[in-house]
């Protein structure tokens, strides 16, 4: 039976998630200004692997290959990986050939969801045609497909022309989540003042957060009032091997949608998924997702898109990685 459960369609350039089989139309095709992104990338010390390695010895054909945590993560951040600016992710996507116009796939292996960080970056640069292949390359494979290897290709020359449009609903700070943590229940509501827009120096993540803590947290306490949620989506290793968490946050691990540690859950899967963990997300009006450092909690931030609950839905990118080196933000011990 032909599988149509997530099946990208013109007329939807937002969903997040495309299958093999479509995929494997696409490409066999050639109809299509599509580029395939493979993003493999491994957690050190829990998986010792090399994402371009594993390229080289068998990846999709056609595909290039992203290191999201030199080509998009900005440099100023050190190993904070946090997103790059719209100068450096449009020359990144460029290189890639990956233009306003190119549908883009991303792909993994599921150690950790590194093609939903991709797909979300897109989507905060305000590039809708992109999706996440169900199941990776895993999955590909499975299905009979063949794989080609060797190295990444060159960058394309001349570049793709990538315009970034920053979309500030998608990207939340850590001054947005002291707002949210401060506040007392219930908090403003999305897009009010606990949820500034960016000022001219929040034209994109590298240029900083105009506001201080203090100020945001004061503000927050004004304006019209609904629920606002921080989930936590970290896996459970390195939930364990922290130190806390961000008071308030609701434990929903992004992984935790892999129905077979391939596949991503149904739009009913999540959603049962998440109302399991915390019934009050379904009347959120806004969720920050959280993690260890912006991975999982994109993964997370999917199966809520899919699921249709949390309001609107954003990550925090600095997440526990930034939370837990500054001394003054709220912690609590798990």
């Amino acid at each position: 039976m032909r599988d149509t459960r997530l099946v990208l369609d013109d007329t939807v350039p937002g969903q997040p998630l495309v299958t093999v089989e479509w995929l494997a139309d696409q490409l066999a095709s050639g109809d299509r200004d599509l580029v395939v992104l493979d993003c493999r990338w491994y957690l050190r010390p829990f998986d010792e692997r090399d994402g371009e390695a594993e390229y080289r010895a068998g990846h999709i054909p056609g595909a290039r290959y992203l290191a999201w945590d030199r080509e998009i993560a900005d440099p100023a951040r050190g190993s904070l990986n946090m997103l790059a600016d719209g100068d450096r992710f449009s020359e990144a996507m460029g290189r890639l050939g990956i233009g306003d116009s190119t549908m883009v796939v991303t792909y993994d292996d599921h150690h950790v969801p590194v093609a939903a960080r991709v797909w979300w970056a897109l989507q905060v640069y305000g590039h809708e045609a992109a999706a996440v292949l169900d199941g990776g390359i895993t999955r590909w494979r499975a299905e009979g497909h063949r794989v080609a290897s060797g190295a990444p290709p060159a960058a394309c020359d001349p570049p793709a022309r990538f315009t970034a449009r920053f979309d500030r609903s998608l990207y939340a700070t850590k001054a947005d989540v002291v707002s949210v943590v401060a506040a007392p229940a219930p908090i403003a509501a999305a897009g009010d003042v606990a949820h500034p827009r960016p000022a001219a120096s929040e034209a994109d993540p590298a240029r900083g957060e105009s506001d201080s803590t203090a100020d945001s947290a004061e503000e927050s306490t004004r304006g019209e009032c609904s629920p606002v949620r921080i989930v936590d989506a970290r896996m459970g290793v390195a939930y364990a091997a922290a130190s806390g968490h961000i008071p308030g946050s609701v434990r929903v691990t992004g992984l935790g949608f892999l129905v077979d540690g391939e596949r991503w859950m149904t739009p009913e899967q999540c959603r049962a998924r998440i109302l399991e963990a915390d019934p009050t997300l379904a009347d959120a009006t806004r969720t920050i997702l959280t993690c260890g450092g912006g991975v999982a909690a994109t993964g997370a931030l999917l199966a809520f898109k899919m699921a249709g609950v949390g309001g609107e839905l954003s990550v925090y990118d600095g997440s526990w990685s930034e939370w837990d080196t500054d001394p003054d933000t709220p912690k609590e011990r798990h």
